[in-house]
């Protein structure tokens, strides 16, 4: 069995962890607490590919994702001071539904002030996506409250070889972190030095790299379940 979510978020999924032989986390704190295995998402392949594209690039920011807690206002305070560096961003925001979208807009304060018009209702396509990473320097990630356990863009960002803005502390634990490549943000007070913009990607060790692709997580998982 593999949580890609944190325990907090969703309780029940204790329940059934005592009908399999293994239990993975990709969450640190759940693993220490509950005597689960750790381990991380991973990147796809396709990843490896946009890696390879050398530039030039369209946006100095790229945020893709769904609209849940503080992610609005957070990415919005971003992308504003990018922009008075003179730098270009781009925002996809994305909502299940326009029934579920105002149900949340009267029930979470964070999301009144959030027009329709700032939401998309049909998500992108994975094509469009890869296209987005190649077109993007920097990548934006605003991880659940609840969790401390690595988004499956921080591992995207990495296998596309793309710099990373994210709230996650516990990304500096990691074996990839590089402080040149990944800026760790407050998500109170977000804060974006200018030199992070205008600095390049430093390169991963290869063995660091292939450790958090879907080759080397299939493997592990298997491996482990002999």
């Amino acid at each position: 069995m593999y949580y890609w979510d944190s325990i907090a978020n969703n309780p029940n999924a204790v329940n059934l962890s005592g009908r399999f032989d293994r239990v993975f986390s990709f969450d640190r704190s759940d693993c220490e607490k509950m005597g689960f295995s750790f381990l991380p998402l991973f990147y796809f392949d396709e990843y490896k590919e946009v890696g390879t594209y050398p530039g030039p690039y369209d946006y100095d920011c790229l945020f893709v994702g769904t609209t849940h807690s503080d992610r609005f206002r957070f990415v919005t305070s971003i992308t504003e001071q990018i922009k008075a560096f003179g730098g270009k961003c781009f925002t996809y925001f994305f909502f299940q539904g326009k029934i579920m979208f105002y149900k949340y807009k009267f029930q979470n304060r964070e999301m009144r002030g959030i027009s329709s018009k700032a939401v998309h209702f049909v998500p992108l396509s994975k094509k469009s996506l890869l296209d987005l990473y190649r077109r993007s320097r920097i990548v934006m990630d605003v991880q659940h409250p609840k969790q401390i356990g690595l988004t499956l863009r921080c591992l995207e960002t990495l296998g596309a070889k793309r710099k990373l803005i994210t709230t996650n502390q516990d990304i500096r634990n990691y074996d990839f972190y590089n402080p040149n490549n990944i800026l760790v943000v407050d998500r109170n007070n977000p804060v974006v030095p200018n030199g992070f913009l205008n600095t390049p990607y430093t390169e991963v060790n290869k063995d660091i790299y292939d450790k958090y692709s879907i080759t080397s997580w299939v493997k592990h998982i298997l491996k482990e379940s002999e």
